[in-house]
């Protein structure tokens, strides 16, 4: 019995320095946790702060915004790589002229005033070749564009499609009976809004900087606050496309009542 006593003793010795030594590389790898954690916190910091000293820095004199487009051409698919080329080229160019008359530079080392990558002018060329309809080839800002920089371009290539026809309703809504034009301007208005936003959702390219693809003439939009503002009723409007509207627009609308 006193044998198996030793033994029972020895065993909890071993066991109860066992889980000493766990609870200390607990307690370590609890402090390393901690100073790993204040260590990203710090660096988080850091990576912020320098964020925001970069979007400061790059936002002094900008000639071009983060994806404005440069230049758009129209080009028709199925045609040789030469002639897409010469077309790519011109378009090119056209952008060039562009850049450089905003105020961009040529790169001391390329001497190249507008860059985008081979591996994607290569892309463009085989997509528009193996298209069978007139593609939108639109190049555009790839970041923020500083005064007497150069431009690094993206390419964005769109199927050039009808997106309504002339004559064709685009919105129809019902307007409440309104009396003070300034009331109905405001309607007015916020149904241009979503006409605009039908637009885009069709596939209409909006202007890079403000967002908008439609156009109404004043004429019309005034003689409709006018006759909303002077009816007892409530009417219905539409919004009908002037023309036959493509991709690259221009989306011209009107206002019946």
């Amino acid at each position: 019995l006193e044998e198996e006593y030793q033994q029972l003793n020895n065993q909890i010795s071993i066991q109860t320095q066992q889980l000493e030594s766990l609870i200390e590389i607990r307690e370590n790898l609890t402090k390393e946790r901690d100073s790993l954690q204040q260590e990203i916190t710090e660096l988080e910091e850091t990576v912020q702060g320098l964020s925001s000293g970069i979007r400061w820095l790059r936002s002094g004199d900008i000639i071009l915004d983060q994806g404005e487009e440069i230049a758009m051409a129209i080009i028709q698919g199925g045609q040789t790589e030469e002639e897409i080329e010469q077309e790519i080229v011109h378009l090119l160019a056209q952008a060039t002229r562009t850049v450089l008359e905003a105020g961009a530079e040529q790169d001391e080392e390329s001497g190249q005033v507008l860059i985008i990558s081979r591996s994607e002018y290569e892309d463009i060329i085989q997509k528009i070749k193996e298209s069978e309809t007139s593609l939108v080839v639109r190049l555009l800002a790839s970041m923020n564009v500083i005064r007497g920089e150069m431009v690094l371009a993206d390419v964005s290539v769109l199927e050039n499609r009808l997106i309504f026809e002339k004559d064709e309703v685009v919105l129809v809504e019902e307007v409440p009976a309104l009396n003070d034009s300034a009331e109905v301007e405001d309607r007015l208005f916020a149904i241009l809004r979503k006409v605009n936003l039908r637009a885009v959702q069709e596939g209409i390219i909006p202007e890079s900087q403000t967002s908008l693809v439609g156009t109404i003439s004043a004429v019309n939009l005034f003689e409709t606050v006018r006759t909303i503002a002077q009816s007892d009723t409530g009417m219905l409007l539409k919004v009908i496309a002037i023309d036959d509207t493509w991709t690259t627009g221009p989306f011209k609308v009107r206002m019946e009542v």
